[in-house]
């Protein structure tokens, strides 16, 4: 629903958390989504079995988007015979050798999102978006803000409305609560 709001644009669930949509404005969504640890631009989507697979299946990929230099980077949940590290080395290499030029402190990500045996492939634009300025030191116990939005849209909470969080911990639910109106 928030993709609706921000965007205008319908988001299909892909994979568990994961939800793509179409949009030219990814600024709007970049500087005003409460519900996004991070957002990038799928490039491609495949299954694998092991890092050679997921290597074969980058082989008609279009690397042009590479202006200077880039970083891989790799997320991953599940159990692996890799490590996301594994991951990043050998995609790095590989799209060394295509003649791209590699920078640890790049700001030109590509990225691998790997959820069970699911790879998708793409162009990392905004990350840390469940950053809050309100968050001074984070309480690893607590509530992260995504999760606190998330709950409040979920259960419709209005302003005239009253919440009590026994769980108050340092106060992310109720705050999220107050910045939504």
């Amino acid at each position: 629903s928030e993709i609706k709001e921000l965007l205008n644009s319908d988001a299909k669930k892909v994979l568990p958390g994961r939800l793509i949509c179409k949009s030219s404005n990814a600024n709007r969504c970049i500087k005003n989504t409460k519900s996004t640890s991070l957002l990038y631009i799928f490039i491609k989507k495949f299954k694998f079995k092991g890092i050679e697979d997921i290597l074969s299946n980058l082989k008609d990929v279009d690397f042009s988007f590479i202006k200077s230099d880039f970083v891989a980077r790799c997320s991953r949940e599940g159990n692996h015979a890799f490590a996301s590290g594994d991951v990043e080395k050998k995609i790095g290499e590989f799209i060394f050798n295509k003649g791209h030029k590699v920078s640890l402190n790049s700001n030109e990500i590509v990225y691998l999102d790997i959820i069970g045996n699911v790879c998708m492939l793409g162009r990392l634009i905004s990350s840390k978006l469940d950053k809050r300025p309100y968050r001074i030191r984070i309480n690893n116990q607590s509530i992260t803000p995504i999760l606190a939005y998330s709950f409040l849209k979920f259960a419709n909470v209005k302003e005239t409305d009253s919440l009590l969080y026994q769980f108050c911990k340092d106060g992310t639910m109720l705050i999220e609560a107050f910045l939504l109106g």
